[in-house]
């Protein structure tokens, strides 16, 4: 009987166990290439994307404008931009779908219960548990402005009124509004944007981001938007999403 040599077999075994470790690094090499691990039958790799159109130069010239806080030259330039971007879809409105322009009584109100209080709204507030009924910002501008969604009253299902303040809060005018007489709705945000850094009047925009629908359980509700100047001038409504039920 032959003597076992150890020394031959160690080799040996070392010459398999370095075969099987180069199989398996080639294997996966070329799966982690192929893309075929995680990939659904018939999926194939997304390769191809499309060239940004907007020239460097440009992009340059408006981050330019940021550093320096140069709000006029982002407009020029914004605008400039806009033209390379693509077409946005809009959503249209039916005919007469859409609220109607809000006259309201301007403050001050009489004082509720303190001969020093500044009462802004007089009325009754929407209310639904977990949404925001009163949006309170401070503009660029300095001023004060207040959104109020209100109550359904009478024929009025849905209505928000904003008002501004220009002394801290002292007193109170109203700016304007909308009312809907077949929509109510749920909630409100407002944003007060500038886009000017010497023309604060015409330039102050208040935005409202609010929710409605047909119902009052808020079934099938979708997401409007109305913009106007502070001063109430350039009122216009937008439909932004109607949402799939």
């Amino acid at each position: 009987m032959k003597q076992f040599n150890a020394k031959r077999f160690n080799i040996f075994f070392a010459l398999l166990a370095f075969i099987f470790l180069c199989g398996n690094m080639i294997n996966s090499q070329n799966i982690e290439s192929s893309g075929d691990m995680y990939r659904a039958p018939g999926e194939t790799n997304n390769t191809a994307f499309e060239k940004n159109s907007i020239p460097s130069a440009l992009m340059q010239e408006y981050q330019a404008a940021k550093l320096r806080r140069d709000n006029d030259a982002k407009e020029r330039l914004g605008r400039e931009i806009q033209k390379y971007l693509p077409m946005e879809n809009t959503l249209n409105n039916n005919p007469g779908d859409m609220p109607v322009q809000q006259t309201a009584v301007n403050p001050p109100f009489n004082p509720d219960w303190y001969s020093s209080d500044v009462m802004v709204h007089s009325g009754a507030v929407a209310y639904s548990g977990g949404f925001r009924q009163v949006d309170l910002k401070q503009g660029e501008d300095g001023w004060m402005y207040m959104a109020v969604n209100k109550r359904p009253t009478g024929s009025v299902f849905g209505s928000i009124t904003v008002y501004r303040s220009s002394n801290g809060g002292a007193t109170w005018a109203t700016i304007g509004g909308l009312d809907w007489a077949s929509r109510y709705i749920q909630s409100v945000s407002m944003l007060v944007e500038n886009r000017s850094n010497t023309n604060f009047g015409d330039s102050t925009k208040i935005a409202l981001y609010y929710v409605t629908s047909a119902t009052s359980n808020f079934n099938d509700a979708r997401l409007e938007s109305l913009t106007m100047n502070r001063n109430g001038a350039n009122w216009n409504y937008n439909l932004v999403s109607t949402p799939a039920a």
